[in-house]
């Protein structure tokens, strides 16, 4: 490996260029595909793009920064070489979605593409509040995509084994879902609200966590190796909180 200097206008004030604040690379085996925003709130994308995940419109791969999109808060990447890709908009009030999406990761049902960048998500719809976070995870084609909320609202859709769907209502529905679902954890909001959300996996090996002001992480998911912290394997159903001294 030997670095490499893009010479490209998102990373160069002499020619007209904005310096990038933001980088991101999501992938598989060599399928990698590369995002960085300007501080002019352009998005540059390059890379693989078998599956539309630079959003041009294309599957062809592309070999040098393309400015994709404009109006760019925000980029969230996730899912390994089928991944999607999202970003916010800099008043984190709309997201914006592009790439796989045959288990409803992108809150569509069909086709299994977002060709281009599209809006999949109005803040202002959910109490007129802002994004705060987005979390895609998942491996190959089982993806799933959680919003944190300022309200503390999560939002989640895409392919959700049993463990984690509908997060935090005891709803061990298995299946996909199309369309958000919203995941109010069991908290008291007088008394604390939702910091940040986490989720990692692979396939249906999903664990998703929530941490709240008070400190409180509240886990559901695929316990493989006692990931879950509480002392066994498998799944767990219900929500819990662990408790950390």
């Amino acid at each position: 490996c030997f670095p490499v200097t893009i010479d490209q206008p998102l990373g160069s004030t002499a020619n007209g260029g904005s310096p990038v604040r933001q980088i991101e690379v999501c992938g598989g085996w060599a399928d990698a595909s590369m995002y960085a925003v300007t501080n002019a709130n352009q998005l540059y994308a390059w890379g693989y793009n078998g599956y539309y995940q630079l959003g041009d419109g294309t599957t062809t791969a592309v070999q040098y920064p393309k400015l994709v999109a404009t109006n760019v808060g925000k980029v969230y990447v996730g899912g390994g070489n089928y991944h999607s890709a999202l970003y916010t908009t800099p008043d984190r009030r709309y997201l914006f979605a592009a790439g796989y999406s045959g288990y409803g990761q992108l809150n569509i049902g069909s086709p299994w593409y977002q060709y281009n960048w599209t809006q999949i998500l109005d803040a202002n719809n959910y109490g007129g509040t802002k994004i705060k976070k987005v979390v895609v995870t998942g491996t190959g084609s089982y993806s799933s995509t959680f919003v944190l909320l300022d309200n503390s609202r999560i939002l989640s859709c895409g392919y959700m084994p049993g463990s984690v769907t509908n997060l935090y209502n005891d709803y061990t529905e298995l299946g996909t879902h199309t369309q958000w679902i919203e995941t109010n954890p069991a908290i008291n909001y007088d008394e604390e609200s939702i910091e940040d959300i986490g989720a990692n996996g692979i396939s249906n090996e999903v664990v998703v966590f929530a941490l709240t002001t008070k400190g409180r992480l509240h886990m559901m998911g695929y316990s493989t190796y006692y990931k879950m912290g509480w002392g066994t394997g498998g799944y767990n159903w219900c929500p819990f909180w662990i408790e950390i001294h």
